[in-house]
């Protein structure tokens, strides 16, 4: 069962200006009138859209509002116009905008810095990461779709629209989509397709930053394919390092089987090497799982969706690329100064408080008689066997004690008689001449004596 929303409104926002447009959406830097703070708020006419985009639509707040990651934009609320027309999605806002304008402030300066693209790819493989460890496939990585916050520790590349992005559940997936420069071999080709898709895009993301231009580039979508299905690609400028191109090249393989994993590019020793002293989150076994919401429904009416979408998130204050929490990776030692810690020999176990003795209250003395000695124990008596007299009688006894009374007189015990509720009865000679007499008579007149239908009639 979804979490219902908290009903909030356009009117509990300033809209300062315009960041992005598309379709049927556009996106806005807004101000929460009751905080202060500045969010972005995607607007989508979902009453235009197609079934299959409506679905889109709320499968990305879904993920969003499932997934808490640093590299991952992260979800505030969401809710519908009193029309049911349009739907708000309200996000974290990179203050950064997206890695285009990382490009383009790369292109004025010569290029983008070499420690700022190796950042850029251990940070979008965590957050690609996440998504796997969980399943979802994003489908559409490029320089557009990866946001950038601001900290004091610098620049924190954040994952974003997930509109196409597809929960697997551990199968994979067929459907082409994504964009056109960014897609993998298997994809163009129409086969079924896995993580190693998600791989490419990041590679292409990686080259395009280098060498200021996408790594597979022709006249029409035709040419595309084919280069793309070849692989071959141009170096990158000499200005980088050989380390960058080995990591291109090992990213963007054909087979998508000779792709690394997310976890394996993480711990290429030239990624690490060059990460500096990022942390990595990891939980159960390594994998940072997250308790996915369930499908939120499309309803027939549109108004009905408010009730369907995930409750508001804007209390989250939790610490994002400073966090402390996770296991760090191992870095080159000579840059990361290790902690001195002493042996347990060298440990002293701490000096318990001595309190200085309170004194006693004289208490009076009084007598007491000395301790008796506990009894001995006497070995059990054996039982004697009572007869059956003794038993009878004793049970005759015991009745009279506990009635009050003599309901019953005393009858001596007698071995060799045995007394019978028949023997005792008082119509007992009565029944046994009436037997007697029937028995002796011819079976005709006993039907007529006897008590079943025919005697009755």
């Amino acid at each position: 069962m979804q979490q219902q929303g908290q009903g909030s409104t356009i009117q509990d926002f300033n809209v300062l200006e315009k960041l992005g447009e598309g379709s049927f959406s556009s996106v806005y830097k807004v101000q929460r009138k009751s905080d202060g703070q500045y969010y972005a708020m995607k607007k989508v006419v979902i009453s235009q859209q197609s079934y299959k985009e409506r679905e889109n639509a709320l499968n990305e707040i879904r993920i969003l509002a499932s997934l808490d990651s640093p590299y991952i934009v992260e979800f505030k609320d969401s809710f519908l116009d009193s029309e049911g027309k349009t739907l708000y999605v309200i996000m974290e806002f990179a203050s950064g905008g997206d890695l285009n304008s990382l490009l383009k402030q790369g292109k004025i300066k010569g290029g983008v810095e070499e420690a700022e693209i190796w950042k850029v790819l251990t940070q979008i493989t965590i957050g690609v990461k996440v998504l796997h460890d969980n399943n979802i496939l994003h489908r559409d990585l490029k320089l557009a779709n990866v946001f950038i916050g601001k900290s004091p520790e610098g620049n924190i590349y954040k994952i974003g629209d997930l509109n196409i992005s597809k929960v697997t559940h551990g199968a994979n997936a067929r459907t082409q989509a994504g964009t056109p420069y960014y897609a993998s071999p298997e994809v163009w080709k129409g086969e079924q397709y896995s993580w190693p898709c998600d791989i490419w895009s990041i590679g292409c993301i990686i080259y395009e930053l280098a060498a200021q231009q996408p790594p597979f580039r022709a006249a029409d979508l035709q040419s595309l394919s084919r280069r793309i299905q070849t692989g071959v690609y141009d170096p990158i400028p000499g200005k980088y390092s050989k380390d960058l191109s080995e990591v291109i090249k090992l990213l963007l393989q054909v087979n998508p089987r000779s792709r690394p994993s997310c976890d394996t590019i993480l711990k290429n020793p030239l990624v690490i090497k060059k990460s500096g002293a990022l942390l990595v989150e990891e939980e159960v076994g390594g994998k940072k799982m997250a308790k996915l919401l369930q499908t939120i429904k499309l309803p027939y009416n549109l108004k009905q969706l408010k009730g369907n979408l995930p409750k508001a998130n804007y209390e989250n204050k939790i610490k994002r690329s400073n966090s402390q929490s996770g296991i760090r990776v191992n870095t080159d030692i000579s840059q990361t100064p290790q902690p001195i810690r002493k042996q347990p020999e060298d440990v002293k176990p701490p000096q318990q408080l001595q309190r200085p003795p309170q004194p006693q209250p004289q208490s009076q003395q009084v007598n007491k008689p000395p301790l008796l000695k506990p009894p001995m124990a006497q070995p059990p008596k054996p039982q004697q066997v009572q007869t059956p007299q003794q038993l009878y009688s004793k049970v005759q006894q015991q009745e009279q004690r506990l009635l009050g009374q003599q309901k019953y007189p005393y009858v001596p015990y007698q071995q060799q008689q045995q007394i019978t509720p028949r023997d005792s009865s008082p119509r007992r000679g009565q029944y046994q001449n009436q037997y007697n007499m029937v028995a002796g008579m011819p079976s005709g007149m006993r039907r007529q004596n006897s008590a079943g239908p025919i005697g009755r009639r």
